[in-house]
């Protein structure tokens, strides 16, 4: 079980966007120790959810966002202004730093052919890297195997604060 009350246990789905169109809609059921659903649950993660007991046609407000702030993140593809600060151009970043992409940067000032023709010189670059075996290593992270699982997995082994700090990227491979 899961909760607080090791009495009941909740799933809950991400509905299918082929079945309703949305990628946003979820339901899910609360059940009692005998495994007998007592409570429904629907909404959708971005607005709303509400529940009811299964002896109840009624529905039962959780929680709604106000319908302004809805509108506010659909004219950002909703992204709330925290994400979409993210990726903002910031002074002093590796010149490695996925937000110093050119093709990143023609998309978000909507530039998309552009984007598009960047997006296939840095694959293309990319490609070359490979081929000729010099492909870029990461510079402030070692790879590493974990034993029982096989997966790799990397670990920080330091120097990027240090070049932040002094402003010194000239280690730094050009790859964009």
């Amino acid at each position: 079980s899961s909760g607080i009350n090791a009495e009941y246990g909740a799933c809950l789905f991400f509905q299918p966007y082929k079945v309703t169109k949305h990628y946003t809609k979820i339901k899910g059921e609360v059940y009692d120790l005998d495994g007998n659903v007592v409570i429904q649950i629907k909404g959708d993660w971005t607005s709303h959810f509400k529940y009811k007991h299964v002896d109840s046609e009624t529905w039962t407000d959780v929680w709604t966002l106000e319908t302004d702030i809805l509108e506010e993140k659909k004219r950002f593809w909703g992204f709330s202004p925290f994400s979409l600060q993210l990726n903002e151009p910031e002074e002093g970043i590796a010149p490695t730093d996925s937000r110093c992409r050119p093709d990143q940067r023609e998309l978000e000032y909507g530039r998309v052919d552009e984007a598009a023709d960047e997006k296939l010189r840095l694959e293309e670059l990319q490609r070359g890297r490979r081929k000729s075996n010099k492909n870029a290593n990461p510079q402030w992270f070692s790879e590493h195997t974990d034993p029982d699982t096989q997966d790799t997995y990397h670990t920080y082994h330091g120097g990027y604060w240090e070049s932040k700090l002094s402003e010194d990227f000239s280690t730094s491979p050009n790859i964009f």
